[in-house]
C-alpha cells in the first residue's frame, strides 16, 4: 500500500489524501495537531512547526513524564532535537517547496495554519498508554491555546 502521509503535495495520486484536502480546504486553524504512530522509536518524541514563540513543544515531554518513556536521541525523525522529545521546524514556506513529498504537516503548514503540532506515540507500548499519552498531549494543548494564542478575526461582511 501507499503512504497517504506523503501525498499531500499531489494527491491525485492517493484518494485518501484528496478526500482529507477537500474536507480541510483552505480553512485557518489556530493549531492544527496530528496523532501519530511510530514503529521505529522506543520513546515519545513530536515534532512543532511555527515560525517564533511561543513554542508548545517544550512543554509536552514534560507533561508525559512518568506516563511513558521519552526519546532522549539527538537526532528525532531526521531533525536534530531542541530538546528531550523535541523536534521543532521553524516555517518557512521555501522549506517545504523544496520537497518532493509533502506529509500532512506540510500541506496544513503552507495552507492552513501557522502552529502544527505531530505527536509520535511508540507502537511498542500497549495502545492504553499510547491513547493516553495522546489525551494529555491534547490537554496541554488546549491549556496552551487558551493561554497563548489569538483568534482570528473574522472580516466584517
Amino acid at each position: 500500500g501507499q503512504d497517504i502521509n506523503r501525498h499531500f503535495l499531489d494527491p491525485g495520486q492517493c484518494p485518501e489524501a484528496e478526500i482529507v484536502r477537500r474536507a480541510v480546504g483552505r480553512q485557518r486553524f489556530l493549531l492544527a495537531m496530528d496523532l501519530h504512530e511510530d514503529s521505529d522509536s522506543d520513546g515519545y518524541y513530536l515534532c512543532e512547526t511555527k515560525a517564533g514563540p511561543p513554542f508548545l513543544g517544550e512543554r509536552i515531554p514534560q507533561a508525559l513524564a512518568g506516563l511513558l518513556p521519552v526519546a532522549d536521541d539527538a537526532t528525532l525523525d531526521g531533525r536534530r532535537a531542541q530538546g528531550l522529545g523535541w523536534v521543532l521546524r521553524l516555517a518557512r514556506r521555501n522549506a517545504f517547496e523544496r520537497r518532493r513529498t509533502w506529509p500532512l504537516a506540510f500541506h496544513l503548514s503552507a495552507c492552513c495554519t501557522d502552529h502544527f503540532l505531530c505527536s509520535e506515540t511508540p507502537m511498542s507500548l500497549p495502545i492504553s498508554l499510547r491513547v493516553r499519552a495522546h489525551l494529555t498531549v491534547l490537554g496541554e494543548a488546549l491549556r496552551f491555546a487558551t493561554r497563548n494564542l489569538q483568534p482570528f478575526h473574522q472580516p466584517a461582511a
